[in-house]
């Protein structure tokens, strides 16, 4: 039993970072390939971080914050992706440039904007949002 918690947990972390690792590449633009040569594995493997088949190490979870311009604490925050698309949205970030840097805003200070997004779906790199609160007229 203790075994089956302990895997589930892990397999939830997995998914977690690998869900923000998939939105890190989709919004520069990049393919499995481009970040694969850097990292130095395969496209295989970078698919199997992205969906949580495999875990990463340290290493490899340095590497993809080194390669993203992005801080190891935004990868493995749950509310990574929430709160990227609310900046992406209000056009914080030129999401048209080439070097698309992240690494200088800290997430851990704008948890609140993702309060009113949920994340529904995240596959062949579509969002579907549900805004929920103050925008849709419910108040």
């Amino acid at each position: 039993m203790r075994k089956q918690i302990h895997q589930t947990a892990e397999d939830q972390l997995n998914k977690m970072i690998g869900a923000n690792l998939r939105y890190c590449r989709v919004l520069r633009k990049l393919s499995m390939t481009d970040v694969a040569s850097f990292i130095g594995v395969t496209h295989q493997q970078v698919y199997k971080y992205e969906t949580g088949l495999n875990s990463l190490t340290i290493f490899r979870l340095k590497q993809f914050s080194d390669f993203f311009k992005e801080e190891i604490k935004n990868l493995l925050n749950p509310d990574y992706i929430s709160i990227m698309c609310r900046l992406v949205e209000a056009n914080f970030f030129n999401t048209s440039e080439t070097e698309f840097k992240v690494g200088s805003v800290d997430l851990s200070t704008m948890s609140d904007l993702s309060k009113n997004v949920r994340v529904k779906d995240f596959q062949n790199a579509t969002l579907h949002l549900k805004f929920e609160g103050a925008n849709n007229g419910n108040n």
